[in-house]
This record gives C-alpha cells, sequence and structure tokens, in this order.
C-alpha cells in the first residue's frame, strides 16, 4: 500500500516547492477568516476599486521590463522572484484596505462605541493589524536589503517598482494602526468618564487624526513624484504611476481641506460667549429651555447675540457655520 501511494506521488512529481505554494494559500485563506470572516459585497467592491490600479502598475512595470531587458532566449529568475513579492504586497494592500474599512466601521459603530471594554472585534483587528504590520516591515527590510548590499538599484526595474509598492502602502498602515490605537485608548478611557470628557476627548482624537492624515497624505504624493522624475531619468515616462500619482493629488487635497474645516470649526467655537446673566427662551436646536440650563452651558453667537446651549451650537456648526435663527456667519 505504502509503495502505491509513494509511486503516485511520484508520478504527479509534487515537490517541496509545491508544497510551500499549498502552505501558503492554506494559510492566506487562514488569516482572511481569522480577522475578516465572511466579505461583504461592500468590500469586495472596496477591493476592486483600490487594488485595480495596483494590478496595473505590476503589469506595466513587466512590460517595462520585457522591453528593456536583454536576455536573449534565455528564462531570467527576476520576473518569478519579483513575481511572488509583487503576490506578497497585492495581498498585504488587499488586507490592509480591508482593516482600514473594518477600523473605520468600528469607530462609526454605536454598540461599539458604548461598550466599556475591549470586545472580540477589537481583538481580531488588532491581531490582524499585527501580522500585517509585521509582513510590511519584512518586505521594506527585503527592499533595504537589496538596495544596500547588492547596489544594482540602476539596473533592475523590478526592484524599483517593488521598493515603490511597498513604501507607498506604508503611510497607509502607520495611519489605521494610529486611528485604531485611538479608537481602543477612547474605548478604554474615555468611556468611563464624563460625557463632556468623552467628548473633549473624540474631538481631540479627531484632530489627530485629521492631521496625521494629511500630513501622510502629502509625504505619499512627494514620494510618489520623486519616484516618477527618478523613472524618468533612468527609464522612461512612468505610465505605471499615474493611478498612483493621481490618488495621491486627490487625497491630499481632500485631507487639507477637512483639516482646513476643522481648524475653522475650533476658531468659530472659541469665538461663542457666555452670557453675563441666565437666558430666557428656548435653544432654536433642541427646543429646551435656557434658563433650566447652567449659565456655563449656554453660548451666543457675536454678531447677532442668539442664544443656544454649547453642546447644540456645536453639533450644529459641524453642518453649517452660520447661525441657526438669522444664518448670518459665525
Amino acid at each position: 500500500m505504502i509503495n502505491v501511494v509513494s509511486s503516485r506521488l511520484a508520478d504527479l512529481n509534487f515537490q517541496l516547492k509545491h508544497l510551500f505554494v499549498l502552505g501558503f494559500l492554506i494559510l492566506v485563506k487562514l488569516l482572511k477568516h481569522m480577522v475578516f470572516g465572511t466579505l461583504s459585497e461592500e468590500e469586495l467592491l472596496i477591493l476592486s476599486s483600490k487594488t485595480g490600479h495596483t494590478l496595473w502598475e505590476f503589469v506595466t512595470g513587466f512590460l517595462v521590463f520585457y522591453f528593456n531587458a536583454d536576455f536573449g532566449h534565455k528564462v531570467s529568475p527576476e520576473p518569478l522572484k519579483y513575481g511572488g513579492l509583487f503576490l506578497c504586497v497585492l495581498l498585504v494592500k488587499f488586507y490592509g484596505f480591508l482593516i482600514a474599512d473594518r477600523v473605520h466601521k468600528l469607530y462609526f459603530s454605536h454598540s461599539m462605541q458604548a461598550a466599556g471594554s475591549i470586545k472580540y472585534p477589537y481583538l481580531r483587528l488588532g491581531f490582524g493589524i499585527a501580522v500585517l504590520n509585521f509582513v510590511n516591515l519584512l518586505l521594506v527590510f527585503k527592499f533595504v536589503h537589496d538596495v544596500m548590499w547588492h547596489r544594482f538599484i540602476q539596473h533592475n526595474v523590478f526592484l524599483i517598482i517593488f521598493g515603490f509598492e511597498i513604501l507607498n502602502y506604508c503611510p497607509i498602515s502607520v495611519s489605521t494602526s494610529f486611528i485604531f490605537a485611538l479608537n481602543c485608548y477612547e474605548t478604554i478611557v474615555f468611556e468611563q468618564g464624563e460625557l463632556e470628557a468623552q467628548r473633549r476627548g473624540r474631538r481631540k482624537k479627531l484632530g489627530y487624526i485629521y492631521a496625521l492624515e494629511f500630513f501622510l497624505c502629502f509625504f505619499r504624493l512627494g514620494m510618489t513624484a520623486s519616484f516618477s522624475l527618478f523613472f524618468l531619468y533612468r527609464y522612461t515616462f512612468p505610465f505605471h504611476s499615474m493611478p498612483s500619482s493621481y490618488i495621491s493629488l486627490k487625497m491630499t487635497i481632500v485631507k487639507a481641506r477637512a483639516l482646513v474645516d476643522l481648524l475653522k470649526r475650533d476658531m468659530m467655537l472659541h469665538k461663542l460667549k457666555v452670557p453675563a446673566e441666565t437666558t430666557n427662551g428656548k435653544c432654536i436646536v433642541c427646543y429646551e429651555e435656557l434658563r433650566l440650563a447652567q449659565r456655563e452651558e449656554v453660548r451666543y453667537v457675536v454678531p447677532c447675540e442668539h442664544s443656544f446651549h454649547n453642546t447644540c451650537l456645536k453639533r450644529w456648526l459641524n453642518i453649517s457655520p452660520t447661525c441657526p435663527v438669522c444664518r448670518c456667519k459665525v
């Protein structure tokens, strides 16, 4: 019986490399099930929309290598080597975009925000982020090792494109890890405190997130521009980096506008004044009596002197920078 099985395996020519590929695919499938579970249609749409340009960059890079390389009819090991590395980068981006979407959903989940302790979804995402950052660091180390020790970056198109792809993803990984850490800190600390302390903590956290995302997007834009100039000088016009360049420029503009809007709202909040005495009337936002609230909880707009609850006015200014009654600019 053993001889029959051995002869069948010999006929299939099953080697160690095949076992390694099979184990790698099983590990990827197991990691996806542990961290994400079953993917929804929305998440599949996110994968197809955000990773399409990565496939474009890989395919275009192979074409650039094919038309610039002079290897005759011999099969070069470089395409096979960097083909495997590009597959790892693609999987890292797949998992990275899914984790970023899950972290965003976790932040806006009211059930999780109301909890006072770390729950199971936090542990799953924390494990996924740790594994993803570890693999990302290994790929970055691989790129730095090839550049520092082999010193053949000027002759290797694959190494340049591989380094650009993995370094271009690093800001996204840092942003996701930072937002997840802030969410965990908020869940542990601020959910146990008073309501006003929670609001101050969330507003401060929002400022940190907006500032970090803007600087990381600006860094990605500068790195993309530097890579495009280097590739243009060494090889040809970087057609493969055009999607990344457009996305980096677009995200930098979007994050800059979000940061400027946040700073404007903070400036408007500093312009609000506390009334000298208890105010009569109703808050037009919540329709409650202002005289029932303490004087420190009431604010009035400087130009028109209409009074509102402080929390109500803050929520209103997140939507419109005008007075809720007369629409004059705050």
